[in-house]
């Protein structure tokens, strides 16, 4: 009898290859399912969230529009941060930085800001002055050049109030470990801070933008730093396209590096509402008012490029943002909750390896989980 060529590969796959390969079931899962579980899951911290506006007296807000400027730049800055100790981990806690997106604001992705609080971390989040939902004269692009130093600012003042005996972050933050995280023009300024040449804070030790708006950076802007970087977002993100914002600029990055590609991932799956595809059009209607205000142009884009010394060689394939064509809107997405669900896991374990060095978590970020899950495209190097 003339055994079928399926059957013949199912033979071949049974004794050639590791059969705990074949079924997925590979000898790290007894060890990587908690993990994933732990990680998926609140924390072990009770938490608590404080509002507070720090104003930097030494840096200026550029006038623009009708808005004529300040001396000043004002972050009214949300911080979550644990109450609880929990055995084996005591505080100081490391320090996480979130940024917001274009016309955002700083809570917009509270459910990844208070997971990470619960997990032990001081977790902090401004509105940034110009580019955030409330901006005086709407929106400034070019003002995330200057949201790197916003950060740092925001660094600098929790380490202060840490040292304070009369706040409630008194002998919380640790300052040796420092992280930065934030979705869209939020993830732009987050590899800013953490990359940039000129920009950057060397007191950040672990990066993670989500969906970043990161076409216009080339191979010279990643050359002179190493801090570990994981890049997420999803394939079905039709205003910072995944091979453009997140492929190109992970190609160019430094060791250690990550790429998570999350397979029917939007843009707006990465904020605190249950999305849909009716979101993903109105994120995307949004942007087309900004290009018909003249707020992002191919102009702007260039100058922004130019600044940061990349161009806009990248951003070829999200040219019709710039001239206002429409995008194809039949695209097949996730589920929301799967997709924030994602973003907790390697969220969570990527700072706990780089930022509380806890070899434990590494095999989260690893092939072993992509394995696991077809929603998944996973990369490392």
């Amino acid at each position: 009898m003339e055994l079928s060529v399926d059957f013949r590969r199912f033979i071949a796959l049974l004794f050639i290859y590791p059969a705990c390969y074949f079924f997925v079931a590979c000898s790290d899962s007894p060890d990587l399912e908690p993990l994933i579980l732990e990680s998926s899951q609140t924390g072990s911290y009770e938490i608590a969230q404080q509002t507070y506006t720090f104003v930097d007296s030494s840096r200026p807000t550029p006038a623009y529009r009708d808005y004529p400027g300040s001396a000043s730049r004002t972050l009214v800055t949300d911080v979550w941060y644990p109450v609880s100790e929990v055995e084996g981990d005591s505080p100081p806690y490391p320090l996480i930085v979130f940024s917001h997106g274009l016309s955002a604001y700083r809570n917009q992705s509270d459910y990844l800001t208070e997971h990470l609080a619960s997990h032990g971390y001081v977790v902090a989040s401004a509105d940034f002055p110009l580019t955030g939902l409330n901006a005086p004269a709407g929106l400034n692009v070019y003002d995330v050049l200057n949201q790197p130093g916003d950060i740092s600012f925001i660094i600098e003042t929790l380490s202060g109030l840490a040292q304070d005996p009369l706040s409630p972050l008194s002998g919380l933050v640790d300052g040796e470990n420092i992280g930065a995280i934030g979705h869209s023009y939020g993830g732009l300024t987050t590899v800013l801070v953490s990359h940039a040449p000129d920009l950057r804070d060397t007191r950040i030790k672990a990066s993670l933008p989500l969906s970043p708006f990161d076409c216009l950076l080339d191979e010279d802007f990643f050359a002179e730093s190493e801090v570990p970087i994981l890049f997420m977002g999803g394939n079905s993100d039709l205003i910072t396209m995944f091979e453009s914002n997140l492929r190109r600029p992970f190609d160019f990055a430094n060791s250690p590096k990550y790429l998570v590609e999350i397979i029917g991932g939007i843009h707006m799956g990465f904020i605190s509402t249950d999305v849909n595809m009716g979101m993903e059009e109105m994120g995307f209607e949004a942007l087309s008012l900004m290009i018909r205000d003249g707020i992002v142009s191919a102009r702007s884009m260039v100058d922004i490029g130019i600044a940061l010394g990349g161009d806009l060689n990248g951003c070829m394939d999200i040219i019709y943002l710039i001239e206002g064509e429409p995008p194809p809107f039949d695209i097949e997405t996730i589920d929301s909750a799967r997709q924030r669900e994602i973003s907790l896991i390697y969220a969570t374990a990527f700072f706990n390896l780089y930022l509380k060095d806890l070899e434990r978590w590494r095999p989260v970020l690893s092939e072993d989980f992509d394995r696991m899950n077809d929603d998944i495209e996973f990369t490392k190097g």
